[in-house]
């Protein structure tokens, strides 16, 4: 299989969709049913275990969900901020402010597409504030899962 992009851990959500990580977290599932003995990433090494990379990516994204909803335990913040506050708790090597301006906005990106997920699954509350879009996590009673 010619995978393109789709096993990318960030490169799918540099599209515009409404929910990009629900998109890629479908296409898995679709590609799990498949009988696909190889796959050529459009980045890195071809590789033939589909459902483990299916598998690593699923717990990926759902290690990356639970920081940022902790992340924002006690701040509102917007996806650039969520992105600097788990480059900084990670204490990646270097300073954030120093980091290229693209690679800031990849990460700030890969928050944001966790946000748009995390907003739809009911976990975390969008609101406007002296606008700029800010999340926080959703209350008790307005937690749909």
């Amino acid at each position: 299989m010619i995978a393109g992009d789709v096993f990318s851990p960030v490169l799918y959500f540099l599209t515009d969709k409404d929910n990009p990580l629900r998109n890629q977290l479908e296409s898995f599932n679709d590609l799990s049913l498949l009988d696909i003995r190889m796959a050529l990433p459009g980045h890195g090494d071809v590789f033939t275990s589909i459902k483990g990379i299916i598998e690593h990516f699923e717990s990926h994204h759902k290690g990356r969900s639970s920081q940022i909803v902790e992340a924002l335990t006690n701040a509102s913040m917007d996806a650039y901020e969520v992105a600097s506050r788990l480059a900084k708790d990670a204490q990646q090597s270097g300073d954030w402010e120093s980091l290229p301006h693209i690679l800031k906005y990849i990460a700030a990106r890969d928050c944001f597409a966790h946000l748009l997920h995390l907003e739809a699954a009911g976990r975390v509350m969008k609101k406007a504030i002296s606008g700029r879009i800010v999340y926080s996590p959703a209350e008790d009673g307005e937690h749909r899962r």
